[in-house]
């Protein structure tokens, strides 16, 4: 046999039936079927059973193909896609897989559920974990890597459906106690708050227990934070009153309602932008 490029069959000579794939070098792939095949572990359980039951002098290789030493990579796999689509529909193949390049992909029924029950039996341990992303540390794909990864995503639109769950899996999901007690899961708080007139930023504080309440709404993070937290994280001030006294303010906003004072003012006193507002001093 030649050293030859192209499509190649193992064809059963007893029922017909018929192993299709591709190979720049027709005799050393032969020779790998079967070295897998006389050991028992071929990876096509189809082919491998059916070698066992006849032996391998009912088997032929055959180049049904031809190509061209010269022939990219890209050029024969896209030649053997035309005779797998062809065995795709054809019940005497032995393929299990029907897309050229990648053994993974349009897997047969049977395929997937024998790629499955070998997953399960894989035990991911932390220090497997540690050894495979060990492996994949240091390593960048080159410039003609990523122009093949990007040209092979080129021309290939998502689904509605596949969109939809992408967007599910990033999306944050926020769970708020109604005033009426109810508990409420939202996807969109910006959209939310805007239905139901609220604050967004407001809402998110009470979410995170920074806020205890946000008109009647809470959260179970805002209830269970002790008051004593919860009085830490406020901001707090400290000025000197117009008789000398020093205060200490916790709700600037409140206080000067309550006093008929600019809260604008006095938080200038307080950053030190104003020397003084109706005799009110910073601290």
């Amino acid at each position: 046999m030649q050293f030859t490029t192209g499509i190649y069959k193992i064809v059963n000579r007893v029922n017909g039936k018929y192993y299709v794939g591709s190979s720049t070098n027709a005799l050393r792939r032969w020779k790998n079927h079967v070295g897998a095949l006389i050991t028992n572990k071929h990876v096509n359980d189809y082919l491998q059973n059916a070698w066992n039951k006849y032996g391998a002098s009912c088997f032929d290789f055959v180049i049904v193909a031809p190509l061209a030493s010269t022939i990219t990579q890209k050029e024969l796999l896209a030649e053997e896609q035309k005779w797998l689509d062809v065995a795709l529909k054809d019940p005497l193949t032995y393929n299990l897989t029907f897309v050229a390049g990648c053994p993974t992909a349009n897997m047969s029924d049977y395929a997937k559920r024998k790629r499955s029950k070998s997953l399960k039996k894989v035990v991911r341990t932390p220090e497997w974990k540690a050894k495979i992303s060990k492996s994949h540390m240091g390593l960048h794909p080159t410039q003609v890597t990523r122009q093949k990864m990007s040209l092979s995503h080129t021309g290939v639109s998502q689904t509605k459906s596949h969109r939809e769950a992408a967007t599910e899996s990033r999306r944050k999901h926020w769970d708020f106690i109604s005033p009426s007690g109810e508990m409420i899961h939202i996807y969109d708080l910006t959209q939310f708050c805007r239905e139901k007139d609220l604050h967004p930023g407001l809402m998110g504080l009470v979410f995170r227990g920074r806020r205890r309440t946000h008109k009647g709404w809470t959260s179970e993070l805002s209830r269970n934070i002790p008051k004593t937290i919860r009085k830490a994280w406020c901001k707090s001030y400290t000025f000197l009153s117009p008789g000398g006294e020093r205060v200490h303010i916790e709700n600037l906003k409140l206080f000067s309602l309550n006093n008929k004072l600019d809260k604008g003012c006095m938080y200038a006193v307080h950053l030190g932008q104003r020397k003084s507002y109706r005799g009110w001093m910073k601290a």
